[in-house]
């Protein structure tokens, strides 16, 4: 076996663990997932998935995010019974909108590369409510599944390394979800800050 498909379908292995620790996490109250985040969440990975494939037409290199669209579709749906539903704040019906105009972009302009690379920004901007909710209260996500997640997209990042054809575009996507879900554990690994009581 090439190292390269055992790091591109060791990546989908490796992130199928990760949200079976979530969905453990989910079903023992650890995590509260947001539905309506798990919603948006579903859309725009199902989005980026398919213009990524088609994008590269390797299946290697995107195995990690067709295993990803399965689990957040899973993930919706777990999200559903053991969740909360929260009113979407106006950053993720942003997020929304950016991706309907990717997909609009794609079938107008027949380019899955600027419907992938308009999803790389839309997927930042989704890590913005985790990132200040988490930084008010780390308590809310658990470190250990978002790291896997990470060391998954790691992997990923090796795959599209040693099969390497010059387009860099191809490591965008896979690159970007390491960086952001190890930012998502480091910030869960946070103490929370201690409540002064002040007495007049």
């Amino acid at each position: 076996m090439e190292l390269s498909v055992f790091f591109g379908y060791g990546s989908g292995v490796m992130l199928a663990i990760a949200y079976c620790v979530y969905y453990r996490q989910m079903y023992s109250g650890m995590s509260s997932p947001n539905v309506a985040t798990w919603t948006i969440w579903t859309y725009l990975v199902v989005l980026n998935v398919s213009s990524y494939y088609i994008m590269t037409g390797d299946l290697v290199k995107s195995f990690v995010g067709i295993i990803s669209a399965i689990a957040v579709l899973l993930t919706f749906l777990i999200s559903l019974v053991f969740g909360k539903f929260s009113r979407p704040k106006n950053i993720q019906l942003l997020m929304l909108a950016i991706g309907l105009v990717a997909g609009l972009v794609w079938w107008i302009c027949r380019s899955a590369t600027y419907a992938n690379l308009i999803m790389q920004g839309c997927l930042v901007i989704s890590f913005i409510p985790m990132f200040i909710e988490l930084w008010g209260n780390p308590n809310k996500e658990t470190p250990l599944s978002w790291f896997l997640w990470a060391a998954a997209y790691g992997m990923a990042v090796a795959a599209v390394l040693l099969r390497w054809n010059g387009n860099v575009v191809d490591i965008i996507f896979p690159l970007r979800s390491a960086v952001f879900h190890a930012a998502v554990g480091f910030l869960a690994m946070r103490k929370p800050r201690p409540i002064i009581s002040q007495t007049i």
